[in-house]
């Protein structure tokens, strides 16, 4: 595939067959009504390329793809003739239905000034050349939604329901990400089949096909992060414990995360809400499985060094979702969400400790 390159854009197979592809976004005005100065310019573009011999005619395709479907009786006719004595059949008839029949062509005069030098040149040049583009001719149309219909040709890669926006998203800014630095390097926008596909199947097998799950919360902003500090029982239970700032600020950044995590997940179905609970409890027995054993490692330690090494622990905990691997901040993220409500703590007299602090906060 290419970009600007013999075309908008532009197919070449391995044995060297091309289509040359125009694409046109329909909104107000109909791109292939019969006097349609895109329609025109785009026969016109496309004969000078054959006539300079830029493009083989014999080899190439030459495609016009709507966003949406349209009817023109000139563009239609053009595209239903497949062989070289309908193509002069279709041509005729588009001449004298704009000049009006020969020899006199009556309308010529009336054709609009932006159309006419279009039409001097496809309907003034060798007849059997534009027939030869005429017999190559194709109309494609989209649904009306470029997004959708990218979804649906990545539909056809085996790619699940619920991730195929991700992966078109992802496609296509791989895509652009390539062009781009092709042109960096002074190169044709050209790429390959197989390095697209190559890129699609590594992302899929990354983020799709269930074995992981894909994280679709953006990271939150420092305002947002800074919002959290003052306010949450999560962040206390990190002090009574003396952690750093920055460990307070990657425990806010992960239950925010988290939180939005759970809801995108819920909302397209990836997950039941019912093993969020089952989540939580795996983790709420894993902590105090390991709280025990932190407790027997650490008879006669501060209470500080006590709470800092069950975080520690408990932190590092691999779970799976459905059994499914999770992101690296959801399962931190969800250990804050439990010290926020009290289920789990790290200080071995958290309650009591938050107790007293709020006491003296008040008073």
């Amino acid at each position: 595939m290419s970009l600007e390159v013999f075309d908008d854009v532009g197919i070449e197979d391995a044995e060297g067959i091309k289509t040359a592809e125009q694409t046109k976004s329909v909104a107000r005005r109909n791109p292939i009504a019969d006097r349609s100065v895109e329609f025109w310019k785009t026969i016109s573009n496309w004969l000078t390329a054959v006539e300079a011999g830029e493009i083989d005619v014999t080899r190439t395709t030459f495609e016009l793809h709507l966003s949406r479907k349209c009817s023109g009786r000139i563009a239609e006719s053009f595209a239903s003739a497949n062989s070289a004595s309908r193509a002069n059949e279709v041509l005729r008839d588009a001449i004298s239905t704009l000049w009006g029949p020969p020899p006199s062509h009556a309308k010529r005069a009336r054709v609009s000034v932006t159309l006419a030098s279009y039409l001097e040149h496809v309907f003034g040049s060798d007849q059997a050349v534009v027939a030869s583009v005429i017999e190559r001719f194709a109309l494609s149309f989209g649904k009306g939604d470029a997004t959708g219909d990218i979804e649906n040709l990545i539909a056809t890669k085996i790619v699940s329901p619920e991730m195929r926006s991700t992966v078109a998203n992802q496609m296509l800014g791989w895509t652009k990400s390539a062009i781009d630095q092709l042109l960096e390097d002074g190169k044709p926008a050209m790429v390959s089949v197989d390095a697209f596909n190559v890129e699609l199947l590594a992302f899929v097998q990354k983020y799709d096909r269930r074995r992981i799950l894909h994280s679709f919360a953006p990271a939150p902003s420092a305002v947002q992060v800074a919002a959290e500090l003052p306010s949450r029982t999560y962040i206390r239970q990190l002090e009574l414990i003396e952690l750093e700032y920055e460990e307070k600020l990657r425990a806010a950044n992960d239950f925010l995360r988290a939180s939005l995590e759970r809801s995108i997940w819920a909302e397209k179905g990836l997950v039941h809400p019912s093993s969020f609970n089952d989540f939580e409890e795996e983790l709420e027995r894993a902590w105090a499985a390991k709280k025990i054993s932190v407790e027997v490692q650490t008879s006669g330690r501060p209470a500080r060094d006590v709470g800092r090494l069950l975080f520690a622990e408990c932190i590092q905990v691999k779970q799976q979702l459905e059994a499914i691997d999770v992101p690296p901040h959801f399962t931190p993220g969800c250990l804050h969400a439990l010290a926020e409500d009290l289920t789990v703590g790290w200080h071995p007299k958290y309650r009591e400790e938050l107790t007293t602090l709020a006491t003296t906060v008040k008073t």
